[in-house]
């Protein structure tokens, strides 16, 4: 319960410190990964079934219906639910915000420029609660996508002929992957130990 949904009181004192120790401790504080999971795994699975729904059971002159636009609009169901259900960090609103915005954009075909999105959240954010600008996880949380959104964007314009990007992105994928494995097993591994 303490990773999926942030609550640390949970947690014996001495887990706590397994996670201080081992430098994870950041994954038991629900953030806009976890938002970004629940929001791939629902529209992923939503258009798969769409996908075998409509090209496999029905008749073919009832299939004229956007399998991507409904899985993003039934998506957003359990990506506001995860939200509230997890509370109203600045971090995790400003995901919710993103991804929101994301699907709404994929369901009225809209470009989806990762820019305007930060720029929307932290609109957004900001009207609601002008002091949260002085907040370390507000600074943090936008200081962060920025920077990730900048290199994403360097990256792309970026005079790499496109074998070469897709060679790229096939090499942190797999290292992403395996650093998740890795420290999955690490943390099971400290929590046995001690």
């Amino acid at each position: 319960k303490a990773m999926v949904f942030g609550e640390r009181r949970l947690l014996d004192r001495d887990i706590i410190e397994v996670f201080n120790n081992s430098g994870i401790a950041h994954l038991l504080a629900v953030s806009g990964l976890h938002l970004g999971f629940v929001a791939f795994a629902s529209f992923f699975l939503i258009y798969r079934l769409l996908f075998t729904v409509q090209y496999f059971l029905l008749p073919k002159w009832l299939t004229y219906y956007d399998s991507k636009k409904i899985s993003a609009f039934i998506a957003l169901f359990p990506v506001m639910f995860y939200a509230v259900m997890v509370g109203y960090r600045i971090p995790t609103l400003r995901a919710g915000i993103m991804i929101a915005t994301y699907l709404i954009a994929v369901i009225f075909n809209r470009h989806r420029d990762l820019f305007n999105v930060i720029a929307l959240a932290l609109l957004i954010i900001l009207i609601g609660n002008p002091l949260s600008l002085f907040d370390i996880g507000f600074q943090l949380s936008f200081a962060a996508i920025l920077g990730i959104a900048l290199c994403i964007s360097r990256f792309l314009h970026s005079d790499l002929e496109t074998e070469k990007k897709v060679s790229i992105l096939f090499s942190l994928r797999r290292k992403i992957f395996q650093y998740f494995i890795i420290s999955g097993y690490g943390i099971l591994i400290r929590i046995f130990r001690s």
